[in-house]
């Protein structure tokens, strides 16, 4: 089971994200995006980026469980 705060990344690689929140449930944020094609168990995840300028910059999105596995390489449960 994938909890919040969690460490997970692309299962095709780039960087170490955070779990945010697991999607389930009936609530709004759920219905909204069911209408982007997500479910339950799909996850919106948060990671930092470096600007040129230097500037950190704090990126969010949602993603498929199944394209996800742990930063240290396990599955998702």
């Amino acid at each position: 089971m994938v909890d919040i705060g969690d460490m997970v990344m692309l299962k095709s690689g780039g960087p170490e994200m955070q779990v945010e929140y697991v999607l389930g449930g009936d609530g709004t944020r759920e219905k909204a995006a069911a209408l982007r094609g997500y479910e339950d168990g799909d996850m919106v995840c948060s990671w930092s980026r470096t600007l040129p300028n230097g500037n950190i910059k704090i990126e969010k999105e949602t993603f498929k469980a199944a394209t996800l596995k742990r930063a240290d390489n396990t599955p998702l449960d």
